[in-house]
């Protein structure tokens, strides 16, 4: 059972430092994104490392999500303890895409322009 367990950290720990391209890494473990996606839309995403979380910029609009499980890739959601108007916010990455649900808008077809 504890090697089950160690597997299954391991496996997320390594889902979770999977690089994402060319990144902007600051000094404090984090990575910066600038995603473009149809329709013109954009938003920013700020990976943290040491906190396995995300900060996105949508519009002048920061929302702070945690990384959870996910098939495949990487999927970081808004907490239920957080206070904002919009709810489902869903950011999910593989490589260098990304699709961003924040309640009912969906950036589809999101690329990062590093």
């Amino acid at each position: 059972m504890v090697k089950v367990g160690l597997l299954v950290t391991t496996m997320l720990l390594m889902v979770g430092c999977a690089g994402n391209g060319d990144t902007q890494t600051s000094d404090s473990g984090s990575h910066q994104y600038q995603y473009s996606c149809d329709e013109g839309m954009q938003f920013a995403a700020t990976y943290l490392i040491a906190e396995q979380g995300a900060q996105i910029r949508v519009e002048e609009v920061d929302y702070s999500l945690v990384q959870a499980p996910a098939g495949s890739g990487t999927r970081y959601v808004l907490p239920e303890s957080a206070t904002s108007e919009i709810f489902p916010v869903t950011l999910y990455t593989k490589g260098p895409y990304a699709r961003l649900e924040l309640g009912r808008n969906v950036y589809k077809n999101c690329e990062t322009n590093e």
